[in-house]
């Protein structure tokens, strides 16, 4: 039976924040909270519907999802 592995922390690296603070604070909220429901959980994630988030978004994720599949 294969046991279902539940990710409890990932590594925050320098230049997420660097990335991140180049967006208002509000976007940069929508990512980073966007980022945690990625990394912690397996539910759908909303749309982001803003042009520049979606693309912060598009550029960072690859990095998530070799950082979430290492664990």
């Amino acid at each position: 039976m294969e046991q279902t592995r539940q990710i409890k922390q990932f590594p925050f690296y320098d230049f997420y924040a660097e990335i991140l603070g180049g967006l208002s604070d509000e976007s940069a909220g929508r990512i980073t909270k966007q980022m945690c429901e990625y990394m912690f959980s397996k539910s759908p994630l909303a749309e982001l519907t803003d042009g520049k988030e979606r693309f912060y978004w598009g550029n960072l994720w690859m990095y998530w999802k070799k950082v979430k599949n290492t664990y």
